[in-house]
């Protein structure tokens, strides 16, 4: 009999918590011995309550998430740093803040920043900003910082928005929620 490390419970199943480390387990690795999904944190619903994996206890509190998801229409958002608990939650049509930098994919000149001023102001999902911001955006949580990598189909223009923008530009923007009214 092999010990697979899973618990099996009088009807024959294997205890939930078990078969969910087994998953992670066998998501790791394929059989040329490549990882794969290496950062993804497995949590285990139990009654209610939510338990991380041991081995992702063992990076702590400082650890970054680093959620990163790529849409059909070529948008990549990637979650740097959770927003607060309690936080209120950016949604179309509701007027929010936040800070944002602009850089180009290409070489990672900033084209543009309000770091260090007043918070930019928008509604967002009305069209007031370009396309990338208004889909990247939605479902963010007041304190949340977000790196957008915005292809030029969802910019303004694709023929360069100004001098610093060339035509068909990609752009990254580091974007912090700071406020939904």
């Amino acid at each position: 009999m092999v010990d697979n490390g899973a618990y099996d419970l009088p009807d024959g199943n294997q205890s939930e918590n078990r078969k969910a480390k087994k998953r992670k387990k066998m998501s790791k690795s394929q059989g040329n011995g490549e990882v794969v999904n290496s950062n993804i944190t497995v949590c285990v619903e139990r009654s209610g309550e939510t338990e991380m994996m041991e081995e992702d206890r063992s990076k702590g509190e400082d650890a970054k998430p680093s959620n990163v998801r790529t849409l059909k229409n070529g948008l990549v958002i990637q979650e740097q740093e959770k927003g607060k608990k309690d936080g209120k939650i950016a949604a179309s049509g509701k007027k929010i803040s936040i800070y944002y930098t602009g850089k180009l994919k290409e070489n990672g000149a900033v084209f543009e920043s309000n770091a260090g001023q007043t918070p930019f102001k928008f509604r967002l999902g009305k069209g007031e900003v370009i396309e990338g911001w208004d889909v990247g955006l939605e479902g963010m949580q007041v304190g949340e910082k977000r790196r957008l990598v915005i292809p030029p189909t969802l910019t303004s223009e694709s023929d360069g928005h100004s001098d610093k923008i060339p035509p068909n530009s990609w752009l990254v923007y580091d974007i912090e929620l700071v406020k939904v009214h």
